[in-house]
């Protein structure tokens, strides 16, 4: 029973030097929560950010093809234009010798 005692005294003994340090152990781990729950709001918070980054990238590389072929069909429009109005010019004067 000595042994026991002993043990238990020595328990009670390092309980009551713990004791003191435990609100400081609950502080430093409620910090530590705290910062490791700010920093999981900033990584989603930087993921939502990506994500739309990534889209709004994805939508300006489509208007920018878009507008690539739209620059294109207008050269095309432009060019079959001038050739239609030459051809028009062309035949004005043969419609004039006809009149």
């Amino acid at each position: 029973m000595n042994i026991i005692a002993a043990i238990s005294a020595a328990v009670v003994a390092i309980i009551g030097a713990l004791a003191p340090t435990l609100p400081i152990i609950l502080k430093i781990l409620g910090e530590a929560r705290e910062r490791k729950a700010v920093t999981k709001r900033d990584h989603e918070e930087m993921m939502k950010e990506l994500k739309k980054l990534t889209s709004m990238q994805e939508e300006n590389a489509q208007l920018r093809a878009d507008c690539e072929a739209k620059d294109k069909r207008i050269v095309s429009l432009e060019n079959k234009n001038e050739r239609l109005t030459v051809a028009l010019a062309q035949r004005e004067p043969d419609k004039k010798k006809k009149d």
